[in-house]
């Protein structure tokens, strides 16, 4: 029997149906399947006057959808490992979705059998997976980067790039809804603490193998390696310096999959002083994160039409991780707003090194 109320007060059932209730939430989970069939509605005032709607457990609230109950079923994947391997939370799919919850953010949350902190889902740290729903098209909200989200009429499935939660750690469930809000705007902070410097509202595809969609690109603060300014570094060793790399690409989003292959391809990482454009980009830990990268020329070129809002811009040739021909490696003049193609390793040949990240 389902119940519906407009407070959060639970119905007046016998203590034992509602253990054996929460006793089937957490088998269900565990084998990879919940289905809330309730839904209770309540709003909350948070200091600002706005609601904020939320749900746990067998009792998980989306008060944007009124009436109408949820399914919420987790989905899981085996990762095999050396000796073992484990299951884990790959992702979630929410269906039955109503439209008034147009232009709300769905957050899903997993909790363990105690305490009030929700575990890490993705990313290693990440524990909020945030949907937003626009117009009936579901995509991914705010913290979006390492989750794929797939849009059907009613429903949603979140997908986890690399999942962190184990199915035997994760025993429950919450998903709220609340106001949509932007991750970033154009000239705000962005999460590794440089600037965002470009957004596209519809996304472009990002991250190591392209299979991530991204919406917002950050630059690196000026002092990013410890100076006062850029640092000037070879694009690549010398003893590859007449290699052609691979799959190497010049769209928005591409530039961390062409640094993987050029650090990959020339071995140019020099772990001790990061003396390659590419390798000192990837070593970047701005913010704690750790998809810092060398952009492509259109991500180069996106940072020098923003360059009021990134600053610290020399007025010279910054490095892309596009190559021109074998031996040639792609360059900006920041002040021309040309390109040009140095030689890799040849004396003099060194060009200024910005990292950026996509999110």
């Amino acid at each position: 029997m389902s119940y519906y109320h407009d407070d959060p007060i639970e119905p007046d059932l016998p203590r034992r149906r509602n253990l054996f209730g929460i006793a089937g939430l957490v088998i269900s989970l565990i084998c990879g399947g919940l289905y809330v069939q309730t839904t209770l509605a309540a709003n909350i005032s948070m200091n600002t006057g706005a609601p904020f709607e939320f749900g746990q457990g067998i009792l998980a609230t989306a008060a944007c959808s009124g009436a109408t109950s949820l399914t919420v079923t987790p989905n899981k994947s085996f990762v095999n490992a050396s000796g073992g391997g484990a299951f884990y939370l790959q992702g979630v799919t929410v269906s039955n979705v109503p439209n008034s919850c147009n232009s709300f953010d769905f957050t899903i949350k997993a909790y363990g059998t105690t305490g009030n902190s929700p575990l890490a889902l993705f990313n290693t740290t990440s524990t909020d997976a945030v949907v937003y729903q626009n117009s009936g098209s579901f995509s991914a909200g705010n913290g979006s980067t390492g989750m794929t989200v797939t849009s059907s009429s009613g429903s949603f499935t979140v997908n986890f790039t690399t999942p962190v939660a184990t199915t035997s750690a994760a025993v429950k469930i919450s998903i709220e809804s609340g106001p949509h809000t932007a991750w970033a705007v154009v000239g705000q902070t962005g999460p590794g603490g440089g600037k965002v410097f470009y957004y596209d509202a519809g996304g472009f595809p990002c991250g190591p193998t392209l299979a991530n969609t991204c919406r917002w690109l950050e630059s690196a603060p000026v002092t990013w390696n410890g100076g006062a300014a850029d640092p000037d570094l070879f694009w690549s060793n010398v003893v590859n310096a007449s290699t052609s790399v691979s799959g190497l690409t010049d769209a928005i989003g591409s530039g961390y999959k062409n640094s993987l292959a050029i650090q990959t391809q020339n071995g140019e990482f020099n772990s001790s002083t990061n003396s390659y454009g590419a390798g000192a980009a990837l070593a970047y830990r701005g913010g704690g994160l750790s998809d810092w990268y060398l952009g492509s020329l259109q991500e180069i070129i996106a940072m020098k039409n923003a360059s009021g809002t990134v600053g610290g811009l020399n007025n010279y040739m910054y490095m892309t991780s596009i190559q021109q021909s074998a031996g040639n490696y792609i360059a900006y003049y920041i002040p021309w707003s040309q390109q040009f193609f140095p030689g890799k390793n040849s004396s003099g040949q060194e060009r200024g090194v910005r990292p950026i990240r996509a999110f």
